[in-house]
């Protein structure tokens, strides 16, 4: 039983790491706009189809918002299910399996 829950948790820590890499690293991923990291502020036809506006940082913030408002309640899920995975105790695992 302890496996059963603890794998999602493991599929959900890969998630949570994908999410966090592609929203709080959103310019360094993408090599194209690499050109933008030295005016962040400034509009760039490069950003012109990104969330956030035109200027890095308005895309880069909406990018990582959305990473974030994902990433707590995945990271509070794989807390539950690996703390609850971790409570079976060998004594109730023994109660569970047929005699």
């Amino acid at each position: 039983m302890r496996v059963l829950l603890r794998v999602p948790a493991v599929i959900l820590g890969a998630f949570a790491a994908f999410t966090a890499a592609s929203g709080l690293l959103y310019p360094f991923l993408r090599p194209d706009l690499l050109p933008t990291l030295g005016h962040p502020l400034t509009s760039d036809p490069l950003l012109d189809g990104a969330w956030g506006g035109t200027t890095l940082v308005g895309a880069w913030a909406a990018h990582a918002g959305v990473a974030l408002a994902i990433l707590l309640p995945v990271v509070l899920l794989m807390r539950w299910l690996w703390r609850t995975g971790a409570r079976r105790t060998p004594a109730s695992h023994e109660a569970d399996t047929p005699a």
